[in-house]
């Protein structure tokens, strides 16, 4: 085979002639380009993309006007989560097994869809191309560098680490994926670190081995100024708490 030499790949021909998964051979190209085997030039190939642009109400309401078109919104809706929020890729193959249309009348249906504002709608365009950059080589002889290998790795242990931490440390879940962006913020009050902290005299006594501030008292137990003050008045006419220069303190 001469070096350079390019195909257009259909990778969704490919994928049913082989019984593959569509993802473990996007993936796949992508490890063997890394490798130096070919090159993927996946701009050329845009899969159909889409997204309802409109609320739950009005998508009923259009369902409503339009019968034909209830089971396909309802298929959409049902089997890609996150449609309502972002560009979503189809799988127009799943969708004509499921509905029993054809290629042309499901188009057809998005098509009518996206001119009546329902669907924000971006059809798959050209095939990709591959680049093989070498000939092709027996499979016993195809090895991929150990650097490849121990990047994905490297990766892959990264992010479990982060997962680890992230489920393992005692902080606000929202604060710690707030800092991992590089911002700041107050507690949530929701999350299940936030919610033990819980407002009784032992929980105040700890927290007040410190001099605290009426808001950052507020803020470690996510209460009302008047709970506060009920559980605090009793232990300031006793001194066990003790008030100066707008903090309280053991």
């Amino acid at each position: 085979m001469p070096l350079a030499l390019e195909y257009p790949f259909d990778i969704k021909v490919f994928c049913q002639t082989f019984e593959l998964a569509h993802d473990e051979v996007f993936y796949a190209l992508k490890i063997l380009e890394q490798n130096g085997n070919l090159s993927f030039s996946e701009g050329f190939f845009q899969p159909t993309r889409l997204q309802f642009i409109v609320s739950n109400e009005v998508l009923y309401n259009f369902q409503i006007q339009h019968e034909d078109y209830y089971q396909l919104c309802t298929t959409l809706v049902r089997s890609y989560p996150g449609i309502f929020e972002q560009l979503t890729h189809l799988h127009e193959d799943k969708l004509i097994q499921r509905l029993k249309l054809s290629e042309k009348r499901l188009y057809e249906q998005l098509e009518f869809m996206q001119k009546n504002g329902i669907i924000e709608l971006t059809k798959k365009n050209n095939l990709p191309i591959l680049y093989f950059n070498m000939e092709r080589l027996p499979e016993s002889y195809l090895q991929l560098k150990p650097a490849i290998y121990l990047e994905r790795k490297q990766s892959a242990q990264t992010k479990l680490d982060a997962m680890q931490h992230y489920c393992l440390q005692a902080t606000c879940r929202a604060q710690q994926l707030i800092t991992y962006f590089g911002q700041t913020s107050d507690t949530c009050g929701q999350c299940d670190v936030c919610q033990p902290r819980t407002l009784n005299e032992s929980a105040l006594f700890d927290f007040l081995r410190e001099a605290r501030s009426i808001e950052e008292l507020e803020r470690q137990f996510f209460c009302a100024n008047t709970a506060l003050e009920t559980m605090i008045r009793p232990h300031l006419l006793t001194e066990k708490i003790k008030f100066k220069a707008g903090k309280f303190y053991l």
